[in-house]
């Protein structure tokens, strides 16, 4: 990709676009910083999916590439500091996952977790407001794009459908895309399923984009299905036909 900028915070590709399109995937990778070790947690444990959204990022440089858009991710585990949290939220730092706890982040000092919001996810945010701010003064119209992956199962709780979106009104974005996809592609797609968006649990499109009054839409793929790079490319030629077909409307 082109433009590419890797830090330890984010890294960002093809910023200086003029097209509607910004791609954010919170929770793109599984790094850990040095200084934390491995959180107290075997390596095989870090490669799930209670460290990262599996296969996001790479469906997102593959989208940023086609639309083509503007993309930024983190590039810190949310073991570390999730980037998709209001700082208010008790799973900021989260202290488990869905199989236990997370022994590193079982007693964090308000020094250290000081230190995680600074060096990780303030960074991230400020990025992704500083290019809003310069597309804004330039006049260019944003759709802010979140993308995510989800487990096939979770516990109990299977997940059938292939994707999900999730929207608040007055957004019509979700509603649109999955009636394309349905429609266009015959596809199993929730809408505010098997999660919701609020204020409680989510940052990046409430502060980002309804904050601002973008036209907006957050993307959850199965992560069954686009482990390998056939279907990551598929998913990725869906929604580019998909989102470019709603912007031409």
């Amino acid at each position: 990709m082109s433009q590419i900028l890797d830090a330890m915070a984010f890294g960002e590709a093809n910023v200086g676009l003029t097209t509607p399109w910004l791609l954010a995937v919170d929770h793109a990778c599984n790094r850990i910083p040095s200084e934390l070790g491995q959180l107290g947690l075997r390596p095989a444990e870090l490669e799930r999916h209670i460290a990262y959204d599996i296969g996001a990022l790479a469906v997102a440089h593959l989208l940023a590439e086609l639309l083509p858009a503007t993309v930024i991710w983190s590039q810190t585990s949310r073991l570390v500091i999730d980037c998709n949290r209001p700082l208010a939220s008790p799973n900021l730092i989260p202290p488990s996952g869905d199989e236990g706890i997370i022994p590193a982040n079982q007693a964090v000092s308000q020094t250290q977790r000081e230190w995680r919001i600074g060096e990780f996810w303030q960074p991230y945010h400020q990025r992704i407001e500083a290019i809003l701010e310069q597309r804004q003064q330039m006049g260019i119209r944003t759709h802010y794009i979140a993308v995510h992956s989800m487990t096939p199962k979770l516990g109990d709780n299977v997940r059938t459908m292939d994707g999900a979106v999730l929207y608040r009104a007055p957004s019509r974005f979700g509603i649109r895309l999955a009636h394309y996809m349905r429609e266009q592609f015959g596809l199993v797609i929730a809408e505010n399923e098997p999660y919701q968006l609020t204020d409680q649990t989510d940052y990046s499109v409430p502060f980002h984009a309804e904050r601002r009054g973008l036209e907006y839409l957050e993307f959850e793929l199965r992560q069954d299905l686009i482990t390998d790079a056939e279907g990551q490319q598929v998913w990725a030629q869906r929604l580019c036909e998909a989102l470019t077909a709603l912007e031409r409307q």
